[in-house]
């Protein structure tokens, strides 16, 4: 098997780099792996990075995202995207080429929400259990072109997932801080926005509303449990719909939405709906934030799909 390290250099902070590097080079000399390291210059970088290297290293691959949940995201796409072109390339060479290729998460950035899913998410940062770990099965959404690993949130909370980022940039300001933050912030401006969905079986929705989230795992903004009932390979993406609703309203539903309470509190029965669905045609009337693992566009109208069984996810934890 060959070993591929991508590295964020932006994500964690600063004084980590040097160490990071350090271990991964004393890890692949220890173990006598065939591999690289490669650092990303941009965004995006690691997408085209892992594309190119599934087409130039045909064998078994291991890549290792290391970062936050973007980078893990980068990762991701650039392994779907050099899965279909080997499997476009040739059937019969491109029939085992997604279960030849795995992905690990390597937690060196600020949130890292997805390792939270697992039982053990503390493994994830011993970088020999990555390597020597087993894979797992997990689900995938497809968010237009765009592969999402973890979540996919729409409206107000996009918007907090946006702003975020200038939080984070912020000396002693953690994942979870910045997101409270950025929430206090958007809570200041303009909260709804008018969604129309269209779910797999007929069912639609349309209205004014706070939020939609689109999970295949449960966490995302640092510590925010906001699709408590999702579960990486069961099929199915959960999607949480919160209707607008007063500043007082929320104000009492933040601390409720972080634990994870909302889909069976009581006094927010009238503002949330609930629904595991393998597709979703959401439309807006302009472009809506929309932010996939954390990363922030505008869409009018966005296709989500869930792909089963799409990813061999390492599980470090043995």
């Amino acid at each position: 098997m060959r070993h591929c390290f991508i590295v964020n250099p932006a994500a964690g902070r600063p004084g980590q780099k040097k160490g990071q590097a350090r271990l991964i080079v004393s890890e692949i000399r220890r173990l006598a792996l065939e591999g690289d390291i490669y650092v990303t210059r941009s965004a995006g970088d690691g997408i085209e990075y892992a594309r190119q290297y599934c087409r130039r290293h045909p064998g078994r691959l291991r890549f290792y995202a290391c970062g936050g949940d973007g980078t893990l995201n980068e990762v991701v796409n650039g392994v779907m995207g050099g899965i279909a072109e080997a499997e476009a390339v040739s059937e019969a060479a491109g029939a085992d080429a997604g279960g030849r290729i795995s992905v690990a998460a390597v937690p060196w950035g600020s949130g890292n929400d997805f390792i939270k899913n697992f039982p053990a998410p503390a493994a994830f940062g011993n970088l020999e259990r990555q390597i020597l770990g087993r894979t797992v099965k997990t689900d995938l959404l497809k968010v237009n072109n765009r592969f999402c690993v973890n979540i996919c949130n729409f409206g107000f909370d996009a918007q907090v997932g946006h702003n975020m980022r200038k939080f984070k940039a912020l000396p002693l300001i953690r994942g979870d801080m910045a997101y409270g933050l950025s929430l206090l912030y958007c809570f200041l401006r303009k909260t709804d926005c008018h969604f129309s969905l269209a779910l797999d079986g007929g069912e639609t929705m349309a209205g004014a509303y706070l939020l939609l989230v689109l999970g295949n795992g449960c966490f995302y903004g640092g510590a925010y449990k906001g699709a408590p009932a999702a579960k990486t390979d069961d099929g199915l993406m959960d999607l949480v719909v919160i209707k607008k609703m007063s500043r007082w309203q929320m104000a009492r539903l933040i601390k409720i939405y972080k634990a994870g309470l909302h889909l069976e509190h009581p006094a927010l029965a009238p503002f949330v709906a609930h629904r595991k669905i393998a597709a979703l045609r959401v439309r807006t009337d302009s472009p809506a934030p929309i932010c996939i693992d954390g990363e922030f566009f505008q869409e009018m109208e966005t296709r989500v799909e869930l792909l089963p069984q799409a990813l061999n996810f390492v599980n470090p934890a043995w």
